[in-house]
């Protein structure tokens, strides 16, 4: 296996207190990313963007399912406000298996690279990142 160099920023937004700790521990372990910056909210996760002299981001981790902004509408929000490049090389989306109705809204998201089924392991992050790796050649 070839060496990864580790992503600089990684944006992981989830509702799920206990996933977030989870998927963290799983991204650490693997010596991937050198920050990762945990949301529990997408509306969080918006006040990270408006951050002035952030890090740019390489790679969103987003939950579709969350309260009062899910992953779409979050989505919909970054785009508007600064375009979808703003969410890094490479946004997947985190899910349980998708509705007809949000597979119908994926479609319509053209910068959604890929759904991971929840929970995130060490083996789909590190696809992940050798994926967003292969895109900076």
């Amino acid at each position: 296996m070839t060496h990864l160099e580790p992503l600089s920023h990684v944006l992981l937004v989830d509702d799920g207190d206990v996933d977030l700790i989870v998927y963290q521990r799983i991204i650490a372990r693997t010596g991937l990313a050198d920050t990762v910056v945990a949301c529990n909210s997408a509306e969080r996760a918006l006040e990270h963007l408006r951050e002035p002299g952030r890090a740019p981001v390489d790679l969103t981790l987003l939950d579709v399912n969350m309260p009062r902004l899910d992953g779409f509408d979050f989505l919909d929000r970054v785009a508007a406000e600064w375009g979808v490049t703003a969410l890094g090389r490479v946004v997947i989306m985190l899910t349980t298996p998708l509705s007809a109705p949000h597979r119908a809204r994926a479609k319509r998201h053209g910068i959604i690279d890929r759904f991971v089924d929840k929970p995130l392991s060490e083996a789909q992050f590190s696809a992940i990142v050798r994926d967003a790796r292969s895109r900076c050649r």
